[in-house]
């Protein structure tokens, strides 16, 4: 399974947070998980499956997107999707990696703190408030 931690539509149609799907085949993120690096799906209308039908229902014709890598694991993919008729440039996959780049390490700097005060807590160090 995995689940979408936000999204953003001009329309409104989008993906809400915490929604959880099974990671299915026909999908930008399955591309993701299956090479480790950027994929791109050109156009929704010639993958089959339920996955790129629900990205067909809410009018997503094209998508890119790149790993979420923290401490050399695959931690999640960002993705992005687009509702024209023409598919996502060309140089959506460096755009998108350079801010992935900056997600992860927003993730793994919330992760550190987190661990640090669990430690603090645990040897004393700070109290539970």
């Amino acid at each position: 399974m995995i689940a979408s931690l936000g999204s953003w539509s001009k329309t409104g149609r989008d993906f809400a947070a915490g929604i959880r799907f099974p990671l299915m085949r026909g999908t930008v993120a399955w591309l993701v998980f299956e090479k480790g690096r950027p994929g791109r799906i050109e156009n929704y209308e010639s993958v089959r499956g339920s996955a790129p039908a629900a990205a067909r229902e809410t009018g997503w014709r094209s998508s890119v997107g790149t790993p979420i890598i923290i401490e050399g694991r695959l931690w999640g993919v960002l993705a992005v999707g687009s509702k024209t008729e023409r598919p996502l440039p060309l140089d959506t996959e460096p755009r998108l990696a350079e801010f992935a780049e900056l997600v992860t390490t927003a993730i793994a700097s919330a992760e550190t703190r987190a661990e640090l005060v669990l430690y603090a807590l645990a040897n004393g160090l700070i109290g539970p408030n």
